[in-house]
């Protein structure tokens, strides 16, 4: 089972549907589809990615809280906070839609529907009830109303929140369509200035095959949505055709968008057998403002691949910027030769719209992926891998397949220039799901992903990219610290756990908060050298499918100096109050992550077991705390914490390798394990991990 999912990347703290479909960002340009809103007024140790022999190696998925809204079609959607806009995750719906389209104007309100809604757009459909922006901040804000016509019978422009500033001469534009046969059609159009989108941006729901639209003189781009469907009214082609360039003067003028001329199918074929499985294609176009969120973007996305997707050729913007990329997905369907299972996910980008779309992918072009799936021996069964690609002008479009977990895929990757690849894998166990962060992959090279690979435990993190919620910061005397996110052994893994949990935060010994869950807010933080200490008790025992890592705590201490150099968070980045004139500065608290010897269940079968742990600061894209890390110590308990036992460290500046006896006593038992370290600034870090791994049962 396939389910699309589209990622715009946050840092902060909730829970996240494993049964995703699409996740979209009204975040500056990014859209997914059909019909639109309007521009308003101008205003450590390396196990992951660690390339097998002569290989290179190859750096945000944010944890998010979100608001469930439904939509007019019964189609749920998730809508999360983010900097600049929201997030939106589409789960699947029993019953629900296969293939979605959706529309945004630069940072407007987002819209998702059905594609099969696409003709009633200004007609019978409420689209207010397809706001999902509107929607998630507790009930319908923007209203649909008329766009700029200069006669009211012909009004069949309509754009919620549609501004035309007055003050621009008004010339006709008459714009046409046909289908397949020549006959009259009635495609959803996008409509943009694109001298200036502040001018005129808006859809246009064609009425009769015709609508005459009043703009203001100067160079448009136009982008129709046609679909094809069977008997039953089901949907068999989705068809695109643009007009990258178009002049209105004084005159006016005419355009006619023929579904015909859209022939150029969006394909491609792979050196081993392969099946399509997903498949997306996105449609931007820039102003000649060079203001990226002066944009709109228009995409299709289905989830089984069974629909093919056509486009006309056009060339590259005379006037602004277009983009077009698309994202091609594919299982492996060689069983005979390929006991482990593959697959295949392919990206082409272009600055115009080719006439051949279809691309032959090469050993030569692709990069090599080993996915090891790790679980919880309690939670064995389907998990899913997400895949999408991400770049300068199309962030996060992508779809999820099903895999049996414990287990390993191979993943072959072809990457436009520019773009990286960002991975969500959901686990069987309802506790854990995992995203890394956006990396390139290079050509001819192989990389090794291991996922959920333990022991797990909570942790802040090293990141980067922009768009991330700081875990701790402080700005303007206000301290934030958010719920720590699971971490495997990949330093740049960030999991979403379920878990019950207590938080207690200290400053200079007094305590100032205590409440249960994780994240705290803390104002009038004095502007001088302050010590705080963070408890978090995190419960994991009540989840179902759960027998490692039951119970964790993890006690940070750290001394934060006001102003100290490299601390600074990153301009594209966010904290609690920070606001132009006061930016946040990434408080100096540790984080450990570990590489544990043992199989993809995290057994162990080893009478002699080693670990590697890989202690730091939080950081993003660099600045944090540099301060040295001083001491690691590691201790395991195979009687439920009673007692201890030390085991031998080696190694130094963060980088350690602890080793330790696994006794055939405790064979089929699951130890815990003590983890504290130091660094060289006052801070300390012990975490205590509850049934952190199983010693394989004794064999007869």
């Amino acid at each position: 089972m396939f389910r699309p999912r589209c990622t715009n990347r946050r840092h902060g703290p909730g829970r996240r549907s494993r049964r995703a479909l699409v996740l979209l960002s009204a975040a500056g340009l990014l859209s997914l589809g059909a019909a639109g809103n309007a521009l308003g007024a101008p205003s450590g140790t390396s196990s992951a990615r660690t390339p097998a022999a002569s290989a290179a190696s190859s750096a945000s998925a944010r944890p998010g809280g979100s608001t469930p809204v439904t939509l007019g079609s019964g189609d749920r959607v998730d809508v999360a906070a983010g900097p600049g806009g929201s997030s939106y995750l589409v789960p699947r719906t029993p019953g629900g839609s296969t293939m979605l389209t959706s529309f945004q104007f630069g940072t407007g309100d987002a819209y998702v529907l059905p594609f099969t809604s696409t003709p009633q757009v200004g007609g019978s459909l409420d689209l207010s009830r397809y706001d999902v922006t509107a929607l998630a901040r507790g009930g319908v804000t923007a209203g649909v109303t008329a766009g700029a016509s200069d006669n009211a019978s012909d009004a069949s422009t309509q754009g919620p929140d549609t501004q035309v500033a007055p003050h621009y001469p008004m010339y006709r534009l008459q714009i046409n369509a046909t289908d397949l046969t020549g006959a009259l059609s009635d495609p959803l159009v996008m409509l943009v200035n694109t001298d200036d989108m502040t001018r005129m941006a808006t859809y246009v729901q064609l009425q009769g095959g015709v609508a005459r639209v009043a703009v203001p003189a100067g160079n448009y781009s136009l982008a129709g949505e046609f679909g094809e469907y069977d008997a039953q009214g089901n949907l068999t082609t989705a068809r695109l055709v643009t007009v990258t360039d178009l002049a209105v003067g004084a005159d006016g003028t005419s355009v006619t968008l023929d579904e015909k001329t859209a022939s150029s199918r969006v394909s491609a074929t792979t050196p081993r057998p392969s099946t399509q499985d997903g498949g997306t294609f996105s449609w931007t176009r820039r102003d000649a403002t060079g203001d990226p969120t002066h944009a709109v973007k228009v995409w299709f996305g289905e989830q089984n691949g069974d629909v093919p997707f056509y486009v006309n050729p056009q060339p590259a913007a005379k006037v602004g910027a277009l983009h077009f990329m698309w994202q091609w997905d594919a299982a492996g369907t060689d069983t005979t030769n390929s006991p482990t299972p593959y697959r295949y996910d392919l990206t082409y980008a272009s600055s115009d719209v080719p006439a051949d779309n279809t691309e032959a992918a090469t050993d030569t072009q692709l990069a090599t992926v080993k996915h090891d799936f790790s679980t919880d021996p309690a939670g064995t069964g389907t998990g899913s891998l997400m895949t999408n690609a991400d770049d300068a002008w199309t962030s996060g479009v992508g779809w999820e397949a099903d895999y049996a977990m414990p287990g390993t895929v191979t993943q072959y990757l072809r990457s436009a220039p520019g773009v990286s690849w960002e991975h969500n894998v959901w686990s069987p166990s309802p506790a854990q799901s995992w995203q890394s962060t956006p990396h390139t992959f290079a050509a001819r090279h192989a990389y090794l992903e291991p996922w959920a690979h333990g022991p797990l435990a909570g942790g802040m993190g090293q990141y980067t990219g922009p768009g991330w919620t700081c875990l701790g910061c402080v700005a303007d005397g206000t301290l934030g610290l958010r719920d720590l996110t699971l971490v495997d052994s990949v330093p740049d893994h960030i999991g979403y756990g379920y878990a019950d949990g207590t938080f207690t935060l200290y400053q200079n010994g007094q305590q100032v908060v205590s409440q249960a869950g994780g994240s705290a807010q803390l104002t009038g933080v004095p502007a001088a050298t302050t010590t705080y200490r963070a408890v978090y008790d995190q419960d994991f025992s009540p989840v179902i499918m759960t027998s490692q890592s039951t119970h964790v705590t993890t006690d940070v201490t750290f001394v934060y100096r006001p102003g100290q150099a490299d601390t600074a968070l990153p301009a594209g980045d966010k904290c609690t109050g920070q606001s132009a004139t006061t930016p946040c500065q990434i408080l100096p608290a540790l984080t450990v992550n570990y590489q544990l010897a043992a199989d993809l269940t995290n057994t162990s079968a080893s009478a002699v077991q080693t670990m590697g742990v890989n202690v730091g600061h939080l950081a993003y894209d660099g600045h944090g705390s540099h301060a040295a890390i001083t001491s690691a110590h590691v201790s395991v308990s195979f009687d439920g914490g009673g007692t201890w036992q030390p085991a031998a460290v080696a190694g130094y500046a963060g980088h350690y390798v602890a080793v330790w006896h696994n006794p055939a006593s405790a064979a089929g038992t699951d130890p815990s394990l003590k983890i504290t370290a130091t660094d060289n600034a006052g801070g300390s870090l012990t975490q205590t991990i509850a049934h952190a791994y199983t010693i394989a049962a004794a064999t007869s």
